[in-house]
């Protein structure tokens, strides 16, 4: 493969509840280009030189010589998770919309009933391929359009392997291999065969999520893996961009650099832009959460050296690469994707007004200066992505009250709370909980040490439970929290370094535990127990167990609920009092009543 100077490409997508616009032909237009999607996982603007990263500056040359002779974007909006961020690539509308919430709930849009961009593309006469990360996405590429594919059956990092999968049939090699190299191979001979027509590739590489493991090029004293990852995709980038310019297919081919969320836990405690920390990371409904690199260039055609503060978020990506195609948009769908090509060829083209972010029942609505929540929360953004000051009512001034009505009156017209949830039961949906004020009962904060006796704690009598906790172990054993006994109840807690979450169902005892130790440093966990009994653990915001208990939890337990510390009878397999080493703040319980499932099927809104 030819090492040529290496160039790298993002993209970030505008949005905006209005009707997408109809796509006419322009004579100024130039021909359709081939498109190569560049998707990283869990890599901020911190992970890039030219967005200021203080720890990468001038360690992804690729990536920023793409951003130097192309277009960067400083205001692209993922979801902060990496499956609802992947849906709204594939659709272009909303997960409000689409069912694709969280990454529990990223395989319910089918391609059966949802509009796909590779095949809108392929109707264009475009040949699509991918490699690279899928899982979360329901069916398979091939499904969604995609004529050639590569991948595996992971969610997470899938690095030093036996096997992958290929157009649908299991590859297995007689040693480990580096996938992401395989992915590479797989990309660079599509180019080879499809370069006299155009084509669209989606490359949703799996660097750099965990496990964070050593690459092809790290040295044997290497201690920081996490940096050699990060230079190993800014490496494959280059290759990916050399490929194209052996090939003579540079001037013809826009590359689009993204990463589907914001920095993980690997990273996090190091991001900082220009000396100052990014607020929040993956997972959170923070800027770090889901604000991301963005970078475009189409070398002959794109105009060189622009920095857009254009908003753009993930449903964008879709009519974008359908206006540069020529591609029809499908009919009779709502979608929430705006285009930004006009931005990308030099033209000022029509920026939206507000970005939109959904993960689960949280939402927010963001312009240029301030942010709106779904509890009806401002904050000003003047200082983002390192400060969101929250702003009383009463402390308004007439440009937050103004910002406060504009933004309220978008999300009342997008109206998410009508729209599909992430609970899907046995081919029946839960309305959204914020749908539900009336009957859903949300409690806390509580920190390590606090108690409630028995009447005073959470009813979780036939309730749907949402635990959240944010964890600072100083030991590899204890509980994080309890409420009930031997009888009837529920428990997160340490073992051997590992979380696990019991639930106690008449004596029933039913765990589920995640498979790594969580180690030392900061953590947010959630679990949940469905309204079928399904079981889920995460930790900041990845799924790490899962299981099924009977049911809900038939009766108030009669022991109290307690912090830090287990009460008398166990719930799980531990010893009472099993205090927590270390820390547990910002508890909340959250529980849904089970008479609030609706008999909706699966598929409509």
């Amino acid at each position: 493969m030819n090492q040529r100077t290496p160039f790298a490409l993002i993209t970030c997508a505008t949005l905006l509840l209005a009707p997408l616009p109809a796509l006419q032909a322009d004579e100024s237009q130039p021909t359709k280009p081939n498109i190569v999607f560049i998707l990283a996982d869990d890599l901020g603007l911190d992970g890039v030189g030219c967005y200021g990263s203080d720890r990468f500056q001038g360690k992804t040359p690729n990536l920023d010589r793409l951003a130097e002779t192309g277009v960067r974007f400083t205001q692209c909006y993922s979801t902060p998770l990496c499956g609802p961020s992947r849906c709204l690539i594939q659709t272009g509308r909303y997960g409000f919309r689409t069912g694709g919430l969280t990454n529990q709930s990223a395989n319910q849009p089918s391609f059966s009933n949802e509009p796909s961009v590779a095949r809108t593309l392929k109707q264009a006469g475009y040949a699509t391929g991918m490699a690279g990360k899928w899982r979360q996405m329901g069916d398979t590429p091939g499904d969604w359009g995609f004529d050639e594919w590569l991948t595996d059956p992971t969610g997470g990092g899938w690095y030093w392997k036996t096997s992958y999968i290929k157009n649908g049939q299991l590859m297995e090699t007689e040693r480990e291999v580096y996938c992401p190299d395989i992915c590479l191979d797989f990309a660079v001979d599509f180019f080879k065969r499809h370069r006299e027509q155009a084509f669209y590739f989606y490359y949703p590489t799996h660097l750099v999520h965990g496990p964070i493991l050593r690459t092809p090029d790290s040295e044997s004293d290497t201690k920081d893996f996490y940096d050699d990852n990060v230079a190993y995709l800014d490496k494959q980038v280059g290759q990916i961009v050399a490929e194209l310019d052996t090939l003579g297919l540079r001037e013809k081919t826009l590359i689009v650099f993204t990463c589907d969320n914001g920095t993980a836990k690997f990273g996090a405690d190091q991001s900082f832009i220009n000396g100052r920390k990014i607020n929040g990371q993956k997972g959170t409904m923070l800027e770090g959460g889901s604000r991301v690199p963005l970078i475009a260039n189409w070398e002959g055609t794109m105009p060189e050296g622009r920095v857009l503060k254009d908003l753009v978020d993930f449903s964008d990506f879709f009519a974008t690469f359908a206006e540069l195609a020529g591609a029809k948009m499908p009919e009779g769908i709502t979608f929430d994707s705006r285009s930004f090509a006009s931005q990308l060829l030099g033209k000022k083209g029509t920026p939206r007004e507000w970005i939109y972010v959904q993960l689960g029942a949280r939402w927010y609505l963001r312009d240029q200066g301030f942010k709106l929540t779904q509890s009806g929360e401002l904050f000003d953004m003047s200082d983002a992505p390192f400060v969101e000051a929250l702003i009383d009512p009463a402390a308004d001034s007439n440009e937050s009250n103004a910002a406060r009505q504009r933004l309220a009156a978008a999300l009342a017209e997008l109206n998410p709370a009508g729209g599909k949830t992430d609970q899907g039961v046995g081919g029946r949906r839960v309305r959204n909980r914020a749908d539900l004020s009336g009957s859903t009962r949300a409690v806390g904060p509580w920190k390590s040490g606090d108690f409630l006796p028995t009447k005073r704690a959470p009813n979780i009598a036939r309730k749907a439970l949402e635990i959240t906790a944010e964890l600072e172990p100083a030991g590899t054993n204890g509980v994080v929290l309890s409420q009930g006994g031997a009888a009837n109840g529920y428990a997160l807690y340490l073992t051997d370094g590992k979380l696990a979450f019991a639930v106690r169902q008449d004596g029933n005892l039913t765990t589920i535990t995640a498979k790594n130790p969580l180690g030392s440093g900061h953590f947010s966990v959630q679990a949940t127990l469905g309204q079928d009994g399904t079981m889920a653990l995460l930790v900041d915001g990845e799924q790490v167990a899962e299981g099924k208990a009977a049911g809900l939890i038939p009766q108030q337990p009669k022991v109290g609920f307690s912090v830090g510390t287990a009460g008398r009878g166990a719930v799980g397999d531990f010893v009472t009092p099993n205090p927590f080493q270390g820390k547990v703040t910002n508890v909340h319980v959250k529980t849904t009543a089970d008479h609030e499932v609706t008999g909706e099927k699966n598929g409509e809104t």
